[in-house]
């Protein structure tokens, strides 16, 4: 039996760059897909800080015996401990900043109205709810 020795051969330039060609319009056509993922997940994160709130203050509803919270009760014993730093919380009156790992904010948060509209704001992308006023007082 004899046996012959397979010369190897390697890629031809010209399959080089077909592959090349390939991925990048693999590429291109990927890239603006992602690029919209960190907007898509902001406004998530914002929806989460509403559901938060919300969660709150049916929670301090049940604590309290049925008697609503003040905003201020409502969003000191929420857990904004894992939020972005920056996030803004638009509440009655005013803007409060929630800073990342704790629940301090500035101003005093009040319901003004009912139902009392909230906007989170992190990073450029929002989300809006109420707060109705049997949820929150004063």
């Amino acid at each position: 039996m004899k046996m012959t020795k397979k010369k190897n051969q390697g890629f031809t330039l010209i399959e080089l760059v077909v592959v090349i060609v390939i991925l990048g319009i693999l590429a291109a056509t990927a890239v603006p897909r992602f690029a919209n993922l960190t907007a898509n997940a902001n406004t998530a994160v914002a929806q989460g800080i509403l559901g938060t709130i919300s969660s709150s203050a049916v929670i301090q509803l049940g604590e309290f015996s049925g008697t609503a919270q003040t905003l201020n009760t409502i969003i000191t014993a929420a857990d904004f401990s894992s939020i972005p730093t920056g996030t803004t919380i638009t509440a009655g009156a005013g803007v409060h900043t929630i800073n990342a790992g704790g629940t301090a904010f500035a101003g005093t948060a009040t319901c003004n109205a009912d139902p009392t509209g909230i906007t989170v704001n992190v990073d450029g992308s929002s989300a809006t709810g109420n707060l109705s006023a049997s949820l929150c007082s004063g």
